[in-house]
Order: C-alpha cells, then structure tokens, then sequence
C-alpha cells in the first residue's frame, strides 16, 4: 500500500521490496498449509493478493485517489476474510 501511495504522488518506491513481501506471505501461508495449519483457499487469497499487488505497481496500474485505494483495500481485505473461513468450513 505505500509503495502504491508513493506511485500515486510520483515518488520513488521500493517495487521489487513490496513484490518480493508479497511473495513471501504467500510461500508463509502455503507452508501454514502444507502443515494443516491453514486452508489452501487462503492461498489463493493471498495469491489474489499478490496480484493484486503486481497490477497496482506496474505501468498499467489505473490511477485511484487515496481514498479509493482505501476501499479497495477494505474489499481485498474482505475477501481474504471470506476465502480462509470459507476454506476452514471446507476443510474442516
């Protein structure tokens, strides 16, 4: 979300350090996982995540004020909510 912020107002941000961020949470919740700890449905949320990431840190990122940038995170948020209780219902 900084990153994207600084991008917003045309300054220097550490791309490659919140992507590689983003690929570390989602190998975290894929070992959490693999050890029966986590559903795997929150690893596609995360992995939604990391998307969601690359695209609004790329070139092709569509422009958004900082209070839509909020909300969106609020709606990513949610999501994420969603997908690991819906995966523990799932997974028992």
């Amino acid at each position: 979300m900084r990153a994207r912020l600084r991008l917003e107002r045309g300054e220097p941000a550490h791309i490659v350090a919140a992507l590689a961020a983003q690929l570390v949470a989602v190998l975290a919740v894929a070992a959490m996982a693999a050890a029966r700890l986590a559903p795997w449905l929150a690893v596609a949320a995360f992995g939604v995540l990391g998307l969601r990431a690359a695209l609004g840190l790329s070139p092709w990122r569509i422009p958004m004020k900082t209070w839509q940038l909020g909300l969106a995170e609020i709606g990513f948020g949610l999501i994420v909510v969603a997908a690991v209780a819906v995966g523990i219902r799932i997974e028992g």
